[in-house]
């Protein structure tokens, strides 16, 4: 009992047990915060996310209901948003001016989002006010306040009785045992074949008379066991976790890859001004013939074969516009979630064509296509395939606009089974050393600011949802870009349909 009091009252024991309960305490306020820090961050997340949700279901309602001064529709839409446990009021506004509002204006913490109604018309998008949605924090205040009682409690509760039976440990070990122990852990290397931990004492054959400093060095013994075989373990795990890393990433990439690229094919529908040269053209050669026209009606007599010529050519011409207005509205809207539909390659070719080949005349690019059967269909998504298939000509016509001959050759097969696209330029191919890496997302071979790299590695991947092939390689010393597909038969078009 004397030396349990005198070893009690030595200031090492003291200060050990301070210690122990300085750093659990810090570390439980640590740990504390974070994990109430997350939940509050997660619990604002669930919100943002409902007045997201409440925007995409009710925006373009509401907006049709304030643009038609419909009061008891828009009073029954923002009726059903309050019906969402997390909101509490929701008002519509003109500029300072409250059109409509629902529940009760809550006071205290709160937390709000306004985003723009907006009405579509022929011209333009027009902003007709904006809704505000509000909801209040102090439930999410509350929930924590709760939270932090609990851990507090469960954390101390914790932290006191793991210093407690520390310090009773303490002071029941001898002090050569100890320091034995930690030197021995301290050089601990699961991955050695070292002996293992033995206590310099008497020697206790007796099961009795085993007590728990020898289960200490027998667990020690054991855990380094484990520990070897757990780092086993964790090694394949851990490889494991990377190739599952590698793909969920590699399917976020292409997943942001194809938003990316679909924002870009929808700007095109804003670019009118950089189409101007394929409409020009075929716009001087209506006037000019319709100045021609013009001139024969003032003569005296009238050849009605030439007049019939000429309407002919003006005829031919504005139906020319019509094809390159019509694909510039194909390419303007996202065709990701069309259906899988027939489609002629020989329309998809020549619509593409008619969006790019004024261009190549401008630049003195011979373009040519071969002859197309009407009749050669695939089944696909007809917006998709003409993107790829623009998305190919454009980088072919960069890569010859500088060269001293410049072509680009349009040519389609078909086998068997499928439809061959190749599409060969005048350029000098592809060298060997980056064959291998133009599909890769990102890389480019473009000049800074002219090219992302995005282009060939989404084709292939819609080419690729379309269960063909994009490939590429070195024809005659050019550069060749084919594209296979699956040909539709005429059996296969009547069950399509």
């Amino acid at each position: 009992m004397r030396n349990f009091i005198s070893l009690s009252g030595r200031s090492i024991s003291r200060k050990i047990l301070l210690a122990i309960l300085l750093v659990s305490s810090i570390v439980t306020t640590v740990m504390t915060a974070a994990q109430l820090s997350f939940e509050y961050f997660q619990d604002v997340g669930v919100i943002q996310k409902s007045f997201e949700l409440i925007n995409k279901g009710y925006n373009r309602s509401i907006s049709s209901s304030v643009w038609d001064l419909h009061h008891k529709q828009l009073e029954t839409q923002l009726e059903g948003i309050v019906t969402n446990p997390s909101i509490l009021y929701v008002e519509i506004k003109n500029d300072a001016e409250l059109v409509a509002s629902a529940g009760i204006m809550p006071e205290g913490n709160t937390v709000h989002r306004t985003f723009v109604l907006k009405h579509k018309t022929r011209e333009r998008d027009v902003d007709i006010g904006q809704m505000v949605i509000y909801a209040n924090l102090d439930i999410v205040y509350q929930k924590l306040s709760r939270r932090l009682l609990f851990l507090f409690f469960t954390q101390f509760l914790k932290t006191v009785i793991l210093s407690s039976v520390i310090y009773l440990v303490i002071q029941g070990l001898l002090t050569r045992h100890l320091i034995l122990i930690s030197s021995y852990l301290k050089s601990l290397n699961v991955n050695s074949d070292e002996s293992k931990l033995e206590l310099n004492r008497r020697t206790r054959n007796s099961e009795d008379h085993k007590d728990e400093l020898d289960a200490v060095v027998n667990s020690i013994n054991q855990m380094k066991n484990n520990l070897r075989a757990s780092y086993q373990e964790l090694e394949v795990l851990n490889h494991e976790l990377e190739n599952r890393v590698t793909e969920k990433t590699e399917t976020i990439l292409s997943q942001r890859q194809q938003l990316e690229y679909g924002a870009k094919m929808s700007a095109l529908g804003e670019m009118a001004g950089g189409i101007a040269h394929e409409i020009n053209t075929p716009l001087a050669t209506v006037q000019l013939y319709t100045e021609i026209l013009l001139g024969k009606i003032n003569e005296a007599e009238i050849d009605r074969g030439e007049v019939s010529n000429v309407l002919n050519v003006n005829l031919e011409t504005t139906r020319r516009i019509a094809r390159i207005i019509q694909g510039l509205r194909t390419f303007s809207r996202n065709g990701t979630n069309d259906p899988v539909e027939p489609a002629s390659i020989s329309q998809i070719v020549h619509h593409t064509i008619s969006l790019c080949q004024e261009r190549m005349k401008f630049h003195k690019i011979d373009l040519d296509v071969n002859q197309i059967s009407e009749d050669l269909l695939v089944c696909c998504r007809e917006v998709e395939i003409s993107q790829v298939l623009l998305n190919i000509l454009n980088n072919a016509h960069d890569a010859v606009e500088d060269r001293e001959q410049r072509w680009i050759r349009v040519d389609v097969q078909e086998t068997e089974s499928d439809v061959e696209i190749s599409i060969v330029d005048s350029g000098a191919g592809i060298p060997a050393e980056i064959k291998e890496k133009v599909f890769q997302p990102f890389f480019t071979t473009k000049p800074v600011g002219k090219g992302t790299g995005l282009g060939l590695s989404i084709s292939k991947g819609i080419i690729d949802s379309h269960k063909g092939s994009l490939t590429i390689d070195n024809f005659k010393g050019h550069t060749r870009i084919k594209i296979t597909l699956p040909k539709l038969f005429g059996s296969d078009s009547q069950m399509a349909s």
